[in-house]
Protein backbone atom coordinates (compact mmCIF):
# COMPACT_ATOMS: atom_id res chain seq x y z
CA UNK A 1 0.00 0.00 0.00
CA UNK A 2 1.17 3.37 -0.34
CA UNK A 3 1.86 6.05 2.19
CA UNK A 4 -0.92 7.52 3.38
CA UNK A 5 -1.43 11.50 4.78
CA UNK A 6 -4.49 11.60 6.65
CA UNK A 7 -6.35 14.99 6.85
CA UNK A 8 -9.28 14.99 9.68
CA UNK A 9 -12.13 17.26 8.92
CA UNK A 10 -15.38 17.63 10.90
CA UNK A 11 -18.48 19.07 9.31
CA UNK A 12 -21.43 21.15 11.24
CA UNK A 13 -24.16 22.52 9.02
CA UNK A 14 -22.39 25.16 7.08
CA UNK A 15 -19.06 25.12 8.48
CA UNK A 16 -15.94 23.28 7.80
CA UNK A 17 -13.29 22.83 10.76
CA UNK A 18 -10.03 21.06 9.85
CA UNK A 19 -8.65 19.36 12.75
CA UNK A 20 -5.14 18.10 14.16
CA UNK A 21 -3.84 14.81 14.41
CA UNK A 22 -3.43 15.08 18.59
CA UNK A 23 -6.84 16.62 18.98
CA UNK A 24 -8.65 13.48 16.82
CA UNK A 25 -9.30 10.97 20.22
CA UNK A 26 -10.80 13.91 21.94
CA UNK A 27 -13.32 14.53 18.70
CA UNK A 28 -13.96 10.70 18.62
CA UNK A 29 -15.42 10.98 21.99
CA UNK A 30 -16.69 14.20 22.74
CA UNK A 31 -18.39 15.08 19.49
CA UNK A 32 -19.63 12.54 18.22
CA UNK A 33 -21.84 11.64 21.41
CA UNK A 34 -22.38 15.67 21.96
CA UNK A 35 -22.85 16.82 18.41
CA UNK A 36 -24.75 13.89 16.39
CA UNK A 37 -25.13 16.16 13.50
CA UNK A 38 -21.90 16.63 12.52
CA UNK A 39 -19.80 14.48 10.45
CA UNK A 40 -16.08 13.22 11.24
CA UNK A 41 -14.13 12.36 8.24
CA UNK A 42 -10.93 11.62 7.50
CA UNK A 43 -9.55 12.38 3.72
CA UNK A 44 -6.32 9.83 3.35
CA UNK A 45 -4.62 11.12 0.59
CA UNK A 46 -2.07 9.33 -1.23
CA UNK A 47 1.76 10.14 -1.10
CA UNK A 48 2.84 10.12 -4.75
CA UNK A 49 6.49 10.18 -5.59
CA UNK A 50 8.84 8.12 -7.95
CA UNK A 51 10.14 6.73 -5.01
CA UNK A 52 7.01 5.30 -3.53
CA UNK A 53 5.69 1.97 -3.32
CA UNK A 54 4.55 0.42 -6.42
CA UNK A 55 1.08 0.15 -7.80
CA UNK A 56 -0.77 -2.99 -8.34
CA UNK A 57 -4.42 -2.39 -7.93
CA UNK A 58 -6.20 0.16 -9.28
CA UNK A 59 -10.05 0.39 -8.43
CA UNK A 60 -12.48 3.42 -10.48
CA UNK A 61 -15.63 3.77 -10.51
CA UNK A 62 -17.88 6.88 -12.20
CA UNK A 63 -21.68 7.75 -11.76
CA UNK A 64 -22.85 7.95 -8.40
CA UNK A 65 -26.29 9.69 -6.86
CA UNK A 66 -25.30 11.24 -3.51
CA UNK A 67 -28.76 10.27 -2.65
CA UNK A 68 -28.87 7.39 -3.81
CA UNK A 69 -27.96 3.36 -1.65
CA UNK A 70 -24.51 2.78 -2.10
CA UNK A 71 -23.87 -0.57 -1.42
CA UNK A 72 -19.71 -0.91 -3.78
CA UNK A 73 -17.91 1.11 -1.38
CA UNK A 74 -17.26 -2.25 1.52
CA UNK A 75 -16.82 -4.20 -1.90
CA UNK A 76 -14.61 -2.23 -3.51
CA UNK A 77 -12.54 -2.05 0.41
CA UNK A 78 -12.32 -5.93 0.98
CA UNK A 79 -10.52 -5.75 -2.26
CA UNK A 80 -7.76 -3.72 -0.89
CA UNK A 81 -6.43 -1.61 -3.67
CA UNK A 82 -3.74 0.41 -3.41
CA UNK A 83 -6.08 3.55 -4.38
CA UNK A 84 -9.71 4.71 -6.00
CA UNK A 85 -9.64 6.97 -8.55
CA UNK A 86 -13.05 8.96 -9.35
CA UNK A 87 -13.51 8.73 -13.08
CA UNK A 88 -16.14 12.02 -12.84
CA UNK A 89 -19.62 12.28 -11.74
CA UNK A 90 -18.90 12.04 -7.93
CA UNK A 91 -22.11 13.62 -7.44
CA UNK A 92 -25.28 14.50 -9.78
CA UNK A 93 -25.57 18.60 -8.83
CA UNK A 94 -26.54 19.43 -12.00
CA UNK A 95 -26.62 23.35 -10.34
CA UNK A 96 -25.44 26.65 -11.26
CA UNK A 97 -26.10 27.16 -7.24
CA UNK A 98 -22.57 26.90 -5.32
CA UNK A 99 -24.75 26.07 -1.74
CA UNK A 100 -26.43 23.26 -3.74
CA UNK A 101 -23.15 21.69 -5.42
CA UNK A 102 -21.99 21.90 -1.47
CA UNK A 103 -24.68 20.60 0.03
CA UNK A 104 -24.70 17.42 -2.15
CA UNK A 105 -21.07 16.95 -1.49
CA UNK A 106 -21.80 16.78 1.87
CA UNK A 107 -24.34 14.75 1.78
CA UNK A 108 -21.83 12.24 0.11
CA UNK A 109 -19.04 12.65 2.67
CA UNK A 110 -21.64 12.06 5.03
CA UNK A 111 -22.20 8.72 3.84
CA UNK A 112 -20.97 6.32 7.07
CA UNK A 113 -19.97 3.44 3.99
CA UNK A 114 -18.15 6.14 2.50
CA UNK A 115 -16.41 7.47 5.35
CA UNK A 116 -15.44 4.04 6.70
CA UNK A 117 -13.57 3.74 2.98
CA UNK A 118 -11.85 7.07 3.39
CA UNK A 119 -10.43 5.87 6.42
CA UNK A 120 -8.77 2.91 4.67
CA UNK A 121 -8.44 3.99 0.88
CA UNK A 122 -6.83 6.71 -0.83
CA UNK A 123 -8.54 8.32 -3.28
CA UNK A 124 -8.07 10.79 -6.00
CA UNK A 125 -10.46 11.52 -8.99
CA UNK A 126 -11.31 14.05 -11.54
CA UNK A 127 -15.04 15.33 -12.18
CA UNK A 128 -17.36 15.59 -14.95
CA UNK A 129 -20.25 17.45 -16.68
CA UNK A 130 -22.78 16.77 -13.92
CA UNK A 131 -20.27 17.51 -10.64
CA UNK A 132 -18.84 20.31 -12.49
CA UNK A 133 -22.21 21.94 -13.44
CA UNK A 134 -25.32 21.22 -15.67
CA UNK A 135 -25.36 17.90 -17.78
CA UNK A 136 -22.92 18.47 -20.90
CA UNK A 137 -21.67 21.84 -19.28
CA UNK A 138 -18.30 23.31 -20.36
CA UNK A 139 -16.11 26.41 -20.02
CA UNK A 140 -19.16 29.29 -20.20
CA UNK A 141 -20.05 27.26 -16.54
CA UNK A 142 -20.98 30.42 -14.49
CA UNK A 143 -19.80 28.59 -11.43
CA UNK A 144 -16.56 26.93 -12.47
CA UNK A 145 -14.27 28.72 -10.01
CA UNK A 146 -16.26 27.99 -6.75
CA UNK A 147 -16.99 24.32 -8.84
CA UNK A 148 -12.75 23.87 -8.88
CA UNK A 149 -12.88 24.50 -4.97
CA UNK A 150 -15.93 22.54 -3.74
CA UNK A 151 -14.82 19.57 -5.84
CA UNK A 152 -10.81 19.83 -4.36
CA UNK A 153 -12.59 20.43 -0.78
CA UNK A 154 -14.89 16.68 -1.23
CA UNK A 155 -11.44 15.20 -2.57
CA UNK A 156 -9.38 16.57 0.76
CA UNK A 157 -6.96 18.60 -1.71
CA UNK A 158 -4.43 20.29 0.69
CA UNK A 159 -4.89 24.06 0.62
CA UNK A 160 -1.52 24.75 -1.31
CA UNK A 161 -2.27 22.38 -3.82
CA UNK A 162 -1.43 23.17 -7.58
CA UNK A 163 -4.96 21.86 -8.46
CA UNK A 164 -6.50 24.93 -6.77
CA UNK A 165 -4.39 27.68 -8.47
CA UNK A 166 -4.44 26.51 -11.97
CA UNK A 167 -7.77 26.89 -13.78
CA UNK A 168 -8.81 23.34 -13.91
CA UNK A 169 -8.79 20.32 -11.82
CA UNK A 170 -5.96 18.48 -14.31
CA UNK A 171 -2.64 16.95 -12.38
CA UNK A 172 -0.58 14.09 -12.64
CA UNK A 173 0.51 11.58 -9.90
CA UNK A 174 3.31 8.89 -10.08
CA UNK A 175 3.63 5.67 -8.36
CA UNK A 176 6.92 3.35 -8.20
CA UNK A 177 10.30 3.89 -9.76
CA UNK A 178 12.40 2.32 -12.40
CA UNK A 179 10.87 -0.74 -14.70
CA UNK A 180 7.63 -0.45 -12.49
CA UNK A 181 6.81 3.01 -12.42
CA UNK A 182 3.51 4.50 -13.69
CA UNK A 183 1.78 7.56 -14.15
CA UNK A 184 -1.71 9.01 -13.58
CA UNK A 185 -2.78 11.79 -15.93
CA UNK A 186 -5.87 13.66 -14.56
CA UNK A 187 -7.47 15.53 -17.45
CA UNK A 188 -9.68 18.33 -17.17
CA UNK A 189 -12.16 17.68 -19.57
CA UNK A 190 -14.92 20.34 -18.71
CA UNK A 191 -13.59 23.61 -17.26
CA UNK A 192 -11.92 24.69 -20.81
CA UNK A 193 -14.60 22.60 -23.06
CA UNK A 194 -15.62 24.00 -26.01
CA UNK A 195 -19.27 23.06 -27.82
CA UNK A 196 -18.66 20.45 -29.92
CA UNK A 197 -19.24 20.64 -33.68
CA UNK A 198 -17.15 23.58 -34.98
CA UNK A 199 -14.05 22.16 -36.71
CA UNK A 200 -11.16 23.08 -33.46
CA UNK A 201 -13.76 22.86 -31.42
CA UNK A 202 -11.28 21.68 -28.10
CA UNK A 203 -11.55 19.70 -24.84
CA UNK A 204 -8.22 20.94 -22.67
CA UNK A 205 -7.33 24.46 -23.58
CA UNK A 206 -4.13 26.11 -24.31
CA UNK A 207 -2.52 25.84 -20.88
CA UNK A 208 -3.85 22.57 -19.89
CA UNK A 209 -2.42 20.98 -23.76
CA UNK A 210 0.77 22.92 -22.75
CA UNK A 211 0.88 21.27 -19.05
CA UNK A 212 0.36 17.90 -21.32
CA UNK A 213 2.92 17.90 -23.78
CA UNK A 214 5.40 18.53 -20.88
CA UNK A 215 3.97 15.59 -19.22
CA UNK A 216 4.62 13.38 -21.96
CA UNK A 217 8.48 14.67 -22.81
CA UNK A 218 9.19 13.44 -18.90
CA UNK A 219 10.03 11.03 -16.70
CA UNK A 220 10.10 7.52 -17.55
CA UNK A 221 6.95 5.79 -16.53
CA UNK A 222 6.26 1.97 -18.02
CA UNK A 223 2.50 2.59 -17.44
CA UNK A 224 0.66 5.87 -18.60
CA UNK A 225 -2.76 5.69 -17.65
CA UNK A 226 -5.22 8.80 -18.87
CA UNK A 227 -7.96 9.70 -17.26
CA UNK A 228 -10.91 11.24 -18.60
CA UNK A 229 -14.42 12.11 -17.85
CA UNK A 230 -15.81 11.11 -21.34
CA UNK A 231 -14.71 8.29 -23.90
CA UNK A 232 -11.62 8.95 -25.64
CA UNK A 233 -12.39 5.75 -28.50
CA UNK A 234 -15.71 5.23 -28.58
CA UNK A 235 -17.14 6.16 -31.49
CA UNK A 236 -20.10 8.85 -31.78
CA UNK A 237 -23.21 7.75 -30.05
CA UNK A 238 -26.64 9.48 -30.07
CA UNK A 239 -27.28 11.73 -26.59
CA UNK A 240 -23.86 10.46 -25.53
CA UNK A 241 -20.26 12.62 -25.20
CA UNK A 242 -17.13 11.88 -26.72
CA UNK A 243 -13.83 12.94 -28.22
CA UNK A 244 -15.41 11.83 -31.46
CA UNK A 245 -17.15 15.35 -30.88
CA UNK A 246 -13.72 16.89 -30.88
CA UNK A 247 -12.12 15.93 -33.87
CA UNK A 248 -8.96 18.32 -33.78
CA UNK A 249 -8.79 18.16 -29.75
CA UNK A 250 -8.52 14.08 -30.38
CA UNK A 251 -5.93 14.49 -33.63
CA UNK A 252 -3.63 16.20 -31.08
CA UNK A 253 -4.15 14.01 -28.56
CA UNK A 254 -2.89 10.92 -30.63
CA UNK A 255 -0.66 12.85 -32.24
CA UNK A 256 1.46 13.95 -29.02
CA UNK A 257 1.56 10.44 -27.61
CA UNK A 258 3.10 9.32 -30.69
CA UNK A 259 5.71 12.03 -31.42
CA UNK A 260 6.57 11.42 -27.62
CA UNK A 261 6.38 7.47 -27.99
CA UNK A 262 4.19 7.67 -24.72
CA UNK A 263 4.30 4.42 -23.47
CA UNK A 264 1.80 1.71 -21.67
CA UNK A 265 -1.04 4.02 -22.78
CA UNK A 266 -4.14 3.03 -21.25
CA UNK A 267 -7.29 5.31 -21.02
CA UNK A 268 -9.89 5.34 -18.65
CA UNK A 269 -13.08 6.81 -18.62
CA UNK A 270 -16.54 6.90 -17.02
CA UNK A 271 -19.75 8.56 -17.79
CA UNK A 272 -21.70 6.25 -19.75
CA UNK A 273 -23.82 4.27 -17.34
CA UNK A 274 -22.36 0.51 -18.07
CA UNK A 275 -18.44 -0.63 -18.02
CA UNK A 276 -16.45 -2.01 -20.58
CA UNK A 277 -13.44 -2.68 -22.64
CA UNK A 278 -12.55 -0.90 -26.04
CA UNK A 279 -9.77 -0.99 -28.39
CA UNK A 280 -9.55 1.10 -31.90
CA UNK A 281 -6.38 1.96 -33.94
CA UNK A 282 -5.43 5.39 -34.54
CA UNK A 283 -2.15 6.53 -36.27
CA UNK A 284 -1.07 2.20 -36.72
CA UNK A 285 -1.36 1.68 -33.37
CA UNK A 286 -3.84 -0.10 -31.37
CA UNK A 287 -5.36 1.54 -28.30
CA UNK A 288 -7.45 0.32 -25.21
CA UNK A 289 -9.76 2.14 -23.03
CA UNK A 290 -11.35 0.77 -19.68
CA UNK A 291 -14.50 2.07 -19.00
CA UNK A 292 -16.15 2.32 -15.45
CA UNK A 293 -19.45 3.65 -14.93
CA UNK A 294 -22.47 2.64 -12.73
CA UNK A 295 -21.17 2.76 -8.82
CA UNK A 296 -25.16 3.76 -7.37
CA UNK A 297 -27.38 3.39 -11.79
CA UNK A 298 -26.49 1.90 -14.96
CA UNK A 299 -28.40 1.96 -18.14
CA UNK A 300 -32.06 0.08 -17.41
CA UNK A 301 -33.50 0.47 -21.24
CA UNK A 302 -32.80 -2.80 -22.10
CA UNK A 303 -33.23 -2.48 -26.16
CA UNK A 304 -30.79 0.52 -25.68
CA UNK A 305 -28.28 -2.37 -23.63
CA UNK A 306 -28.68 -4.52 -26.15
CA UNK A 307 -27.71 -2.05 -28.97
CA UNK A 308 -24.43 -1.28 -27.33
CA UNK A 309 -23.94 -5.08 -25.84
CA UNK A 310 -23.84 -5.80 -29.35
CA UNK A 311 -21.40 -2.72 -30.48
CA UNK A 312 -19.21 -3.18 -27.35
CA UNK A 313 -19.19 -6.91 -27.10
CA UNK A 314 -20.89 -9.35 -25.07
CA UNK A 315 -17.56 -10.83 -23.33
CA UNK A 316 -16.35 -7.73 -22.08
CA UNK A 317 -19.22 -5.33 -20.59
CA UNK A 318 -21.33 -5.23 -18.08
CA UNK A 319 -24.61 -3.26 -17.78
CA UNK A 320 -25.72 -3.31 -14.15
CA UNK A 321 -24.12 -1.62 -10.91
CA UNK A 322 -20.73 -1.92 -10.71
CA UNK A 323 -17.03 -0.96 -10.14
CA UNK A 324 -13.76 -1.98 -12.16
CA UNK A 325 -10.48 -2.65 -11.01
CA UNK A 326 -6.89 -2.55 -12.69
CA UNK A 327 -4.05 -5.41 -11.37
CA UNK A 328 -0.35 -5.00 -12.68
CA UNK A 329 1.45 -8.36 -11.95
CA UNK A 330 4.99 -6.41 -12.25
CA UNK A 331 6.15 -10.37 -12.03
CA UNK A 332 5.03 -11.59 -15.09
CA UNK A 333 6.86 -11.50 -18.52
CA UNK A 334 5.60 -9.37 -19.88
CA UNK A 335 4.22 -7.60 -17.34
CA UNK A 336 0.25 -8.25 -17.56
CA UNK A 337 -2.51 -5.54 -16.77
CA UNK A 338 -6.02 -6.90 -15.87
CA UNK A 339 -9.15 -5.55 -15.62
CA UNK A 340 -12.16 -6.91 -13.82
CA UNK A 341 -15.52 -5.28 -13.43
CA UNK A 342 -17.82 -6.41 -10.35
CA UNK A 343 -21.29 -6.39 -9.56
CA UNK A 344 -23.26 -4.88 -6.67
CA UNK A 345 -22.75 -8.79 -5.41
CA UNK A 346 -18.94 -8.60 -5.56
CA UNK A 347 -19.19 -11.23 -8.54
CA UNK A 348 -16.88 -10.49 -11.41
CA UNK A 349 -18.61 -9.90 -14.69
CA UNK A 350 -16.12 -8.84 -17.12
CA UNK A 351 -12.02 -9.99 -17.30
CA UNK A 352 -10.20 -8.26 -20.01
CA UNK A 353 -5.90 -9.52 -20.48
CA UNK A 354 -3.41 -6.92 -21.84
CA UNK A 355 0.10 -7.47 -21.81
CA UNK A 356 2.91 -5.06 -22.34
CA UNK A 357 5.19 -5.79 -24.84
CA UNK A 358 7.87 -2.37 -25.22
CA UNK A 359 5.86 0.51 -25.53
CA UNK A 360 2.30 -1.10 -26.46
CA UNK A 361 -0.12 -3.36 -25.15
CA UNK A 362 -1.44 -6.37 -26.90
CA UNK A 363 -4.14 -9.05 -26.12
CA UNK A 364 -1.17 -11.82 -25.69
Amino acid sequence: MARLSCRTVFFLPGREIPVTNFRLIFIRLIFRRLLPTGVLLFYCLASFNAHGADLTRLAFGSCNHSHLPQPMWSIIESHRPDLFLWAGDVIYADTEDPEEMKRKYQEQLSKPAYQQFLNSVPVAGIWDDHDFGNNDSGKNNPIKKQSQQLFLDFLGEPADSVRRQREGIYTSRTYGSGERQVRLILLDTRYHRDLPGSGRADVLGKQQWQWLEQQFATGEPVINFIVSGFSVLSDQLPYAEEWQDFKWARKKLFRLIEKYKVPGVIFLTGDRHFSAHLAESERGRIYHEFMSSGLTHYMRRKWVSRVFRYYYGVEFSYFGRNFSMLDINWDNTPVQLTFSVYDDSNIKQVEKNLYLHGRYWTDQ
